[in-house]
């Protein structure tokens, strides 16, 4: 029997290794990828809610302008992540529900009701309240589990995937029950707007100020969703807080980019509550009786020129100088105070209009008795 040479036992040897070797690569490589898959799940389902390519193209196809308003939001969550994440205590408030009003405020009511289907709107307020809640617990340095924090965040994306998997499967399916459109001619168009969808119209049509509104009588969460819009999205400010101190609510802003100290907007609105009446968005009427906005100077009086559009203002300063301009029920003012400063206040104009008959808004809340009467 022969015997192997040295040089056939090396080649053996040498073709033994690296088999072995390739085959502890492949699995390595194997591991890796399972590794990595589980990685990406985990990674992925970590993820707050945002619009799928599919869903970004059916809404752009609904509104282009509702698009850019639904990418504003998750712009604004995303970089209020960022700031957290860095201990960055300067996140801005996104106003969902008001910036998905603006984003769709020239489309019909079939519009917007397809949009809401098709976002996830509660997932965005779901993540902001999470962030306001770590912001909170930043500024008090409570010790907090991030993870636990945005348990609800992850759960609002999963029940939203899981609804619009349904509304994919309803929509494939002939014999699902589907609302038809019930607007089919620009009369009946006209017919369905009222109250406050009413009255946005006539704002719209009576200002080329994107979001301009009025403010006396009206209800202050109609208002905010509006001239707080036109605060952010058009001045680019960012909205630090709000305090409610008796029959006032304060809202305080500050620009995106701040050059001074101190560089902030006050809102003070003098409320009413009307738990009998409807408001804006349900039951509860926040009314406003007269507006203060105060600050610094510069952007005090450029908030005047820029949304109330009255340029002519006295070159000459003095204290008590006033600029004046009358809208509907709103009488604006801007006034010269002590040490430099600048005011606007919207008090009761000579023009005295009855918003509720006009527009029909603030209806009575009718009792339980009265509906069972019914």
């Amino acid at each position: 029997m022969l015997k192997p040479s040295i040089s056939s036992v090396k080649y053996v040897k040498n073709s033994l290794y690296l088999r072995v070797k390739a085959l502890k690569m492949k699995n390595s490589y194997l591991i890796l990828c399972i590794l990595l898959s589980v990685m990406y799940s985990s990674i992925s389902e970590a993820q707050p809610y945002r619009l799928s390519a599919e869903t970004k193209d059916k809404i752009g196809k609904l509104s282009a302008d509702g698009l850019t308003f639904i990418h504003k939001i998750e712009e604004v969550l995303n970089k209020n992540e960022q700031k957290l994440s860095n201990k960055d205590l300067t996140i801005q408030n996104p106003a969902v529900k008001e910036v998905f009003r603006q984003g769709f405020r020239n489309s019909t009511k079939n519009v917007r009701e397809e949009a809401e289907r098709n976002i996830c709107l509660s997932c965005y307020q779901v993540e902001w309240e999470s962030q306001l809640q770590e912001l909170h617990l930043l500024q008090s340095h409570t010790p907090f589990d991030r993870d636990s924090l945005y348990q609800r965040v992850r759960d609002s994306r999963i029940l939203a995937q899981e609804e619009m998997a349904k509304t994919k499967t309803d929509d494939r399916n002939p014999n699902s029950k589907k609302t038809q459109p019930s607007i089919n001619t620009k009369k009946e168009a006209e017919a369905e707007v009222q109250g406050y969808d009413k009255l946005e119209r006539h704002l719209n049509a009576m200002s080329k100020v994107e979001d301009f509104t009025l403010f006396r009588k009206l209800d202050y969460n109609f208002v905010i969703s509006r001239f707080s819009a036109y605060l952010q999205l058009t001045k680019g400010m960012a909205y630090l807080e709000q305090k409610k101190k008796g029959d006032k609510i304060i809202d305080k802003y500050t620009p995106g980019i701040s050059t001074k100290k101190n560089e902030y907007l006050y809102v003070t609105y003098t409320v009413e509550e009307h738990p009998d009446r409807m408001g804006a968005f349900g039951e509860g009427l926040t009314a406003i009786k007269e507006v203060e906005i105060t600050g610094d100077p510069q952007l005090v009086v450029n908030l005047f020129t820029s949304y109330w559009l009255r340029t002519e203002l006295h070159s000459g300063r003095k204290e008590g100088l006033t600029t004046a301009i009358e809208k509907m029920s709103d009488y604006v003012e801007l006034k010269a105070t002590g040490a430099g400063g600048y005011k606007i206040t919207i008090t009761k104009s000579n023009m005295d209009v009855n918003y509720e008959t006009t527009f029909g808004i603030h209806p009575q809340i009718k009792s339980k008795s009265e509906q069972q009467t019914k």
